[in-house]
């Protein structure tokens, strides 16, 4: 049997070959007979590589909720934590005022043995909402205070008295507008240190969480209290007016980046395969230690106009990535983001690019943009579909 089919297997090679080439002569442009293909199965398209643009932004994200506070100044960014008491006793005496801070770690070269220095406030912050452009616009660090060390205090445990008449300000008027609390800040050179140390909203078991002891009296009776207080801190950002190679994400700051590309060729019945969003990483630096891993979130905006400060961002569509100090690139996969730019079910506002930590620590990022050195510049590399000729 098998010698009788076997002499009809040429001739079936030889009219498949003759039909595939006439599907050549009836359309020149896709050889081979890959017409056929496209017919049936929708022409795969060569893929494509677009420049991506960027614009750098501060978000108006506060600090208020961060589990942190930093006092100090390191790499020319100071640093101040604010503190404010209500329901300080009344109708007492202040003897002494003992606050303590508990210090999670130092940033930078930190000598040891140092107390902070303290300041008067002479403004009513909001804890929720209060930002460096605030403090920098109100000013309100006033008078420095005399404090001095308590002798239970060391590297990690900061504790100091405040001069007793300060505080009985504050208690006499509690409910009055000049109870405004103090700041601390380390005041040492331009490449000094920040301490980085537990606030109000740090989520432990542990008492860590800053607070003062007060000893009082009310005629011969002694009174003791535990007053725990608002608490903010406020950085200063980094001044980049001269560095147009770079695009920055800075979670002390809220400031975000947008990275834009035109996906106007890409015919709106397309399919997108695959996108891949690729951009590089300054390995050089990383505040405050090169060695960090820096983690970041990528969302798609949904507003083309960005009304900064707050541009608007789909936050179901967000990707986490991380940049190990060992990795110059990171690839993020948009495929989805950019089908729906395509298909016009979302508008073309690029994507937004923020610190996965932003309001909780301070540690920033550099990333190289379209005006650095040409093999370090970011891109979008696109594989699509077009749907079958009919």
């Amino acid at each position: 049997m098998a010698r009788k089919i076997f002499p009809f297997i040429p001739a079936l090679l030889f009219f498949s070959i003759i039909l595939l080439f006439s599907g050549c002569e009836k359309n020149k442009v896709n050889p081979v007979g890959s017409d056929l293909f496209n017919k049936s199965m929708g022409l795969v398209m060569p893929p494509l590589t677009i420049a991506v643009h960027d614009t750098v932004y501060t978000s108006n994200a506060p600090t208020g909720k961060s589990q942190y506070l930093y006092a100090g100044v390191i790499d020319k960014r100071k640093a101040y934590s604010l503190f404010r008491f209500t329901g300080l006793p009344d109708s007492v005496t202040v003897d002494t005022a003992i606050f303590t801070i508990n210090v999670k770690k130092f940033i930078g070269n930190y000598p040891g043995g140092l107390l902070p220095d303290a300041y008067i406030l002479n403004y009513k912050f909001d804890e929720e909402t209060f930002t460096w452009q605030d403090f920098s616009d109100l000013n309100p660090v006033d008078a420095k205070i005399n404090i001095e060390p308590y002798p239970s205090q060391n590297d990690s445990i900061i504790s100091f008295t405040i001069p007793p008449e300060i505080v009985q300000t504050w208690a006499d008027t509690n409910s009055a507008e000049q109870n405004y609390g103090f700041a601390i800040t380390y005041d040492v050179p331009d490449t000094g240190f920040i301490a980085e140390i537990y606030s109000q909203n740090y989520n432990s078991y542990d008492y860590v969480s800053p607070h003062m002891v007060l000893k009082t009296h009310m005629g011969d009776s002694l009174y003791t209290y535990n007053v725990t207080p608002f608490d903010v801190s406020v950085i200063e950002p980094e001044q980049d007016n001269n560095d147009n190679t770079h695009f920055i994400i800075d979670n002390s700051s809220g400031t975000r980046s947008i990275l834009f590309f035109n996906v106007d060729s890409i015919p709106e019945d397309a399919t997108i395969n695959s996108a891949v969003l690729t951009f590089y990483v300054d390995t050089t630096y990383t505040f405050p230690s090169v060695s960090d891993t820096f983690m970041l979130r990528i969302f798609n905006v949904t507003d083309d106009s960005w009304p900064i400060p707050d541009v608007p961002y789909d936050s179901s569509t967000s990707l986490t990535k991380y940049a190990y100090s060992a990795n110059d690139s990171l690839t993020a996969n948009i495929t989805s983001i950019v089908q729906s730019w395509t298909s016009g079910s979302s508008v073309n506002g690029g994507v937004l690019l923020m610190g996965y930590w932003e309001g909780i620590d301070i540690s920033r990022k550099k990333f190289f943009n379209d005006k650095s050195e040409p093999l370090k510049r970011p891109f979008v590399k696109i594989f699509y579909t077009i749907p079958p000729k009919r």
